[in-house]
């Protein structure tokens, strides 16, 4: 199955998107295999907790999950950061998991283009929803959004989707608690979200790569090729830049 020919949301008009979400890996990007040209950058939930800019300043997108309490501080913080310079973030592409003001839900949407398109694997997403209340990561909806809007190349990191051992998040040292560990397990399943993705880039034959070889995403996915990768040079944050 070919993807749709046009984008849907407000996106450069691109073939290739890099994905990020918080994950571990993110701090463990090899920037020799980063992407060099142009192509767009979807960010997912905190990201701007990270203490390094590891995909730059400039946000294309930003997929949300989370309460209407979590989100719209969410969208305070980012707000903030983008009046003040520190992200360049289009607002219009702002997606949440439910409807909120200003935004789009991007899960509903993913069902109408699903639908649209004739795919038929949304109904597997909602059939774990409602039955077994499994739920699709918020970079893993990111992953299937940019799939079905036409992204030929999708570059991911930091969606790890596995949190076994060490820290859930790059931005933070602490270790994922046990109760947190099991909820995971339970509401996204790691072996459901991979499952998902491989539906999805079979029936449009997406090249989908990790950018850390870390990453447990690396391995279900190849490692994106080595670029010589003189483009994009990461930078840290100031003081005054870190929240």
């Amino acid at each position: 199955m070919s993807p749709v020919s046009k984008h849907f949301c407000n996106v450069p008009k691109v073939e290739r998107v890099i994905i990020g979400g918080s994950g571990p890996s993110l701090s463990r990007i090899d920037y020799r295999r980063y992407p060099v040209g142009n192509i767009a950058v979807w960010r997912i939930n905190n990201f701007f907790k990270e203490q390094k800019y590891y995909l730059g300043r400039h946000v294309d997108a930003v997929f949300n999950g989370g309460n209407r309490d979590e989100i719209s501080a969410r969208r305070d913080v980012m707000q903030k950061l983008a009046d003040a310079g520190i992200y360049d973030i289009n607002f219009d592409n702002f997606f949440t998991a439910m409807p909120m003001p200003n935004a789009k839900n991007h899960f509903a949407e993913i069902e109408l283009l699903d639908s649209a398109l004739h795919v038929g694997i949304w109904p597997v997403i909602a059939h774990a929803r409602d039955t077994h209340d499994r739920h699709l990561f918020s970079g893993v909806a990111a992953i299937v959004r940019a799939i079905l809007e036409g992204f030929r190349e999708i570059y991911i990191a930091g969606i790890d989707c596995d949190y076994e051992s060490g820290p859930r998040y790059a931005y933070s040292a602490a270790k994922t608690s046990d109760a947190d560990l099991q909820w995971i397990k339970s509401y996204h399943p790691t072996d459901f979200q991979w499952d998902i993705i491989k539906q999805y880039m079979d029936k449009f034959n997406v090249k989908i790569y990790s950018l850390s070889p870390e990453s447990p995403a690396a391995r279900i996915f190849p490692l994106a090729p080595i670029t010589g990768n003189t483009e994009f040079t990461l930078t840290e944050k100031t003081q005054n830049e870190n929240i």
